[in-house]
């Protein structure tokens, strides 16, 4: 028996369900206890997640920091592509920083976080992010209802982490280093590189 069956168990039925990741994350985001539910039956493997759904949206994030051009008159090419590229590596890297930090917390924490619905569970949980960035590229003005959008990520990932079949005595630490990195790591990478690219314009706090 391999991880994925270990981890998910036989379902029947299974061409009933929703399969292309993108559909999945905006059903997880919608309905977040659905969205987990169908994530974790439709048994995608997470170099689709990541080709279908994560990486068109990192793509999309970089492209949206161009939208500077229709709201900023001192915006710059040269500072624009640097602030896209940014904006793709910050995200692209949180990712990691996400699967790196479980590493050091329990063995059954890091074990099904590992897995693929585990690695599923936090690029999707990323792109959620994603999606509130490329919202306050194009809304500026509505940046104060939206920065809270982060939140709403946290929220989603309380609700799922049950179903990554961590032992409930964990879940709630689970749950809190996962959302803490989630938020955080993007933001410093995004400082980071920054600071290694002067041509860059400032780093965006509500992230």
């Amino acid at each position: 028996m391999n991880d994925q069956q270990l981890e998910n168990g036989p379902e029947p039925n299974e061409e009933k369900y929703i399969k292309h990741p993108m559909l999945l994350m905006l059903k997880t985001i919608a309905t977040p206890v659905e969205g987990w539910k169908a994530l974790k039956r439709a048994h995608v493997p997470p170099e689709n997640m990541a080709s279908q759904c994560f990486y068109p949206l990192l793509a999309f994030a970089a492209a949206s920091c161009f939208a500077n051009f229709v709201y900023d008159p001192d915006a710059t090419l040269t500072g624009t592509l640097t602030e896209a590229v940014v904006e793709f590596v910050k995200f692209f890297l949180g990712y990691f920083a996400v699967i790196s930090a479980c590493k050091l917390l329990p063995e059954e924490i890091n074990l099904r976080v590992g897995m693929p619905f585990g690695r599923n569970f936090v690029m999707l949980a990323m792109s959620s992010l994603v999606i509130w960035s490329v919202l306050l590229e194009w809304l500026p003005m509505a940046s104060p209802v939206l920065s809270f959008l982060p939140l709403y990520t946290v929220y989603m990932i309380f609700k799922g982490v049950k179903f990554l079949r961590i032992p409930e005595n964990r879940l709630t630490l689970a749950a809190a280093v996962i959302s803490l990195v989630t938020l955080v790591a993007p933001y410093i990478i995004g400082i980071l590189f920054n600071l290694l690219l002067p041509t860059a314009a400032k780093p965006d706090i509500d992230l």
